[in-house]
């Protein structure tokens, strides 16, 4: 098929072409000029994606993007009902988290969905068991989710005022919990959240002051479990799961503290019980700590597991044997016109990222 020549404007790639070209949107034309607000990426996180993290071998942000968003098919551009984020501030959509409650069978989309690879065998059974196959093409992908913020209205303390998903008094620090990504599946009643690396480890503390012992899988865990069990919390009824998405190789070898946190998931939410019982005085612990983390301790290690990047290639090569060929095939084509050549930035930054998660391009 011959590149979307009609698309160029000009000495400079139109911007939207440039998108189009490196997330791989093919057929999807309908509400492409807000295509990060109906996956809940800000604005300026898009251009900065799109200009530069695309052209950094080790951008885990760029390869979540096109891996989940490509799994996902991209089925939410111009099919959502309600986006998200609002398009002009970038401002969460407090209706599109209150239609998420109350819509528990899933009538989020106002045109058929295009067809997602979440169901098919090798990530179904390993992500989601016996889960329907409706639900999953009806599900919801974001990125960039913070569940403190006001807008996902997770949790009402005494009064009306928030209360914290966390077992430590921490002020509703609103980047404490950030999400690479979260699938929702309304009417499973389930929240799929996935941490993604790629170079990167769980950091120690990093982002949160006075918390130096408190790394990133301590506080995402304690978040989602708090936002799915807390008494006061709108998403009660409602299950989590903790995906690890990272290279096959990295986990294998144990260069990372991440593949012994996952590995020995008890031992690990031993550890957080120690760091709580000896570096803060009963101040500074909500009444969660004593009320649930007896259950935190027993639920969480069946709602932890491991994927790799390599898994998620190998279900796109399924379905298209030539996938990751044909898709650096497009961007070689257009680099070569006089526009690309001045957008596109280094090709072999973007297929070195792909080898060092693993993915064999067929």
């Amino acid at each position: 098929m011959p590149f979307l020549a009609e698309r160029w404007h000009g000495k400079i790639m139109d911007l939207r072409t440039l998108e189009h070209v490196l997330l791989n949107f093919g057929d999807v034309e309908s509400g492409m000029e807000n295509w990060n607000s109906y996956y809940g990426i800000k604005n300026d996180t898009k251009c900065t994606l799109i200009t530069e993290k695309f052209f950094n071998s080790g951008s885990e942000e760029a390869l979540k993007v096109f891996m989940l968003g490509n799994i996902d098919g991209w089925k939410q551009i111009g099919a959502l009902s309600i986006i998200p984020r609002h398009p002009e501030d970038s401002e969460w959509n407090d209706t599109f988290f209150e239609s998420i409650r109350r819509n528990s069978n899933g009538v989020l989309y106002s045109s058929s969905p295009r067809d997602a690879l979440w169901f098919c065998k090798e990530l179904k059974e390993k992500l989601f068991g016996d889960i329907d196959d409706s639900y999953l093409q009806s599900s919801i992908l974001l990125f960039e989710l913070e569940i403190m913020g006001t807008a996902f209205s997770s949790v009402e303390g005494k009064g009306g005022r928030k209360a914290e998903l966390s077992f430590l008094n921490i002020a509703r620090k609103p980047r404490w919990s950030q999400f690479d990504a979260v699938l929702i599946i309304p009417r499973e009643k389930l929240f799929v959240f996935f941490e993604c690396k790629l170079t990167g480890d769980l950091n120690e503390g990093q982002g949160v002051k006075g918390h130096p012992y408190v790394n990133q899988m301590f506080r995402n865990l304690e978040s989602a479990f708090l936002l799915t069990h807390h008494p006061d919390s709108v998403y009660r009824d409602w299950q989590f799961k903790y995906v690890l998405i990272c290279p096959n190789k990295m986990d294998e070898y144990r260069q990372k503290y991440y593949s012994y946190a996952f590995d020995y998931i008890e031992e690990t939410i031993r550890a957080y019980k120690r760091v709580i019982d000896n570096e803060y005085d009963k101040s500074s612990i909500n009444k969660v700590y004593y009320d649930l983390f007896d259950r935190f301790e027993a639920e969480v290690p069946n709602r932890v597991l491991k994927i790799y990047w390599n898994e998620l290639g190998n279900a796109l090569q399924n379905k298209n044997s030539s996938f990751f060929q044909n898709y650096l095939d497009r961007l070689k084509e257009a680099k070569r016109s006089d526009s690309g050549s001045k957008e596109i930035g280094d090709i072999e930054a973007i297929e070195e990222r792909l080898k060092n998660a693993g993915i064999v391009i067929n």
